[in-house]
């Protein structure tokens, strides 16, 4: 059977992670969202991580239905990012033209959507393809 859990929704080979914050008077009721993502995983793998089965896996959510429009690594990214399929967040393949860092907007995403709603919000490890330029911190995100 194939699952897919929420923790290994398998923003980002490494991790993205979003916690709470103080800012707003509603942040206290904010629940912390960690969202860990890795490349290449199939499904029915997680055995060979049982500290990570153990730890995190046992306290998420599983989804036991899950679809994959776009398995390739940037336009996923770029859907997990945007919240938006490929034909509208302009992401079609990892390198341009069409792919990559170059084709991604990013005024809007879940890091500006959670920033707004009050959390901080942080990205660890790999962000889009064609992403070098260690100056440029996209919109959204208060740890890079």
């Amino acid at each position: 059977m194939r699952r897919v859990t929420l923790v290994a929704v398998l923003a980002l080979l490494g991790l993205s992670v979003v916690v709470r914050s103080g800012r707003t008077a509603h942040s206290t009721s904010l629940p912390n969202v960690v969202l860990i993502l890795t490349d290449d995983q199939r499904s029915g793998t997680l055995w060979t991580m049982p500290n990570v089965a153990q730890e995190i896996t046992a306290q998420g959510v599983t989804f036991s239905n899950y679809f994959d429009p776009d398995s390739e690594c940037c336009p996923a990214r770029a859907s997990i990012l945007s919240g938006q399929y490929a034909h509208t967040n302009g992401v079609y393949r990892n390198n341009p033209p069409n792919g990559g860092f170059a084709s991604f907007r990013d005024a809007t995403t879940i890091a500006t959507r959670l920033h707004t709603a009050g959390y901080r919000t942080a990205l660890i490890g790999k962000y889009l393809n064609g992403y070098t330029s260690g100056r440029y911190v996209p919109p959204g995100w208060d740890r890079w």
